[in-house]
């Protein structure tokens, strides 16, 4: 049976940027980093809620952006 169901990993258009803030405090590849991203965990919220957000609209769809903190400009 096929389900709609909702991406489970958060999309972000400064990859990089969030790399280097996730390398801060833990080790691992670009792999590691893709793993951590695409499997829900509360670790992975924790780390989430440390990031900055755009919310972006388009039609009936509604997406967080996440961001590195200091990838944001003001």
């Amino acid at each position: 049976m096929i389900q709609n169901s909702v991406t489970t990993a958060p999309e972000s258009d400064s990859i990089a940027a969030l790399y280097a803030r996730w390398r801060q405090t833990r080790a691992g590849t670009m792999d590691d980093f893709y793993r951590f991203m695409t499997t829900p965990t509360a670790e992975r919220e924790f780390f989430l809620e440390s990031c900055k957000v755009e919310i972006s609209t388009a039609d009936r769809t509604v997406t967080a952006i996440y961001k590195a903190a200091e990838d944001v400009q003001t």
